[in-house]
């Protein structure tokens, strides 16, 4: 919520830059690799949290990593290829906000 003049003002959605350029592939695989990195660890806290609650693990924390993993090992081998090529890495991320 923005204030203006002391009101509240909902906003539905918002969407933000989080990574928006050009890079060396060494420095694109940096960025890339520690979003990747970043989700990956949350979904094992995720997980290992509900290990401890209940004694069992939590499929759709354990299904994500898998996805993750999967998705990074591809962006990985384009990283490889950019370095291979001489090519630079234009990155795009957004991060999408709607109140539901």
């Amino acid at each position: 919520m923005k204030t203006h003049d002391n009101k509240k003002v909902e906003m539905a959605s918002v969407t933000y830059d989080l990574v928006k350029g050009d890079f060396a592939p060494d420095d694109a695989s940096d960025i890339v690799n520690e979003l990747f990195n970043t989700k990956i660890n949350y979904h094992k806290l995720k997980n290992l949290s509900q290990l401890i609650r209940t004694e069992s693990k939590d499929s759709h924390q354990i299904d994500r990593i898998t996805e993750l993993r999967s998705t990074q090992q591809q962006s990985k081998e384009l990283m490889k290829q950019a370095r291979e090529t001489g090519k630079s890495i234009r990155l795009y991320s957004t991060i999408s906000i709607e109140l539901i």
